[in-house]
């Protein structure tokens, strides 16, 4: 599911959002606030789950008629965007949910752009792999990509050149065709053209480094990289969150 809602060209995509199960249980348990504001640390494409110990984020409650947010209010909120999602049929749980100052939203904001975060994908090798190649994958540290706008979100990015620093890479051949990579990366990376190169828009790739195609069939997000280092296992769509007020 999208974190945002998902407008294309004047239409809907999609029947909710992240954001929006999280601000139906809010204003459900405040009642009386005047705005929600929701502010997440980055975003992944709408096919892409986020597991292990979630994404960060920060609610702020505008033009609140309480001035302090009890704990145990904090505990039944989060039981109120299990609720809300089982609904509405898209399972997303909020994690670390504490009052914080509107310091928390600038932080939020600039990990965006210095955190790292790991991966994991399911890629397909048009030539059969060998174990050598297995070992050339393994061996690569803080590899430098430069990445042009993808072709798939020119209509709504600047055409620009990224360079990115892939940390590190992971090859476990499932058969001599596909397999599951595990990708470390500085955030802004695009994975999916890192693995097929989208034309060429992004070099070296996956492809390129094993002179064959490559493309990628299922991707996930397991583990934000920040400060304090927590990690999950569960396969619900996680957040963590600060709520200011």
């Amino acid at each position: 599911m999208p974190q945002t809602r998902w407008i294309l060209d004047g239409k809907r995509k999609g029947t909710s959002s992240v954001e929006e199960v999280i601000e139906s249980a809010v204003k459900e348990q405040f009642a009386e606030i005047g705005a929600v504001k929701f502010l997440a640390s980055g975003r992944e494409d709408h096919n892409v789950r986020m597991l292990g110990s979630g994404r960060p984020f920060a609610l702020e409650l505008i033009d609140p008629k309480i001035l302090s947010v009890p704990q145990f209010s904090l505990e039944i909120f989060a039981k109120a965007v299990e609720r809300v999602s089982t609904n509405l049929g898209a399972p997303v749980q909020v994690l670390h949910l504490r009052i914080a100052d509107k310091n928390a939203l600038k932080q939020v904001d600039a990990a965006a752009e210095t955190k790292s975060k790991i991966y994991s994908c399911v890629v397909w090798f048009q030539r059969p792999l060998s174990p050598s190649d297995v070992e050339k994958i393994n061996s690569i540290k803080d590899l430098l990509i430069e990445q042009s706008t993808p072709v798939r979100v020119m209509h709504s990015r600047s055409l620009l050149v990224r360079k990115r620093n892939v940390h590190t890479l992971h090859l476990t051949l499932l058969n001599p065709h596909f397999g599951v990579l595990t990708i470390s990366t500085a955030a802004g990376t695009y994975i999916k053209e890192f693995v097929h190169g989208d034309f060429g828009r992004t070099y070296p790739n996956l492809g390129s480094l094993l002179t064959t195609r490559a493309d990628i069939l299922q991707l996930d997000v397991l583990d934000i990289a920040l400060e304090d280092g927590a990690e999950g296992e569960e396969e619900k769509e996680k957040v963590s969150c600060d709520i200011v007020v």
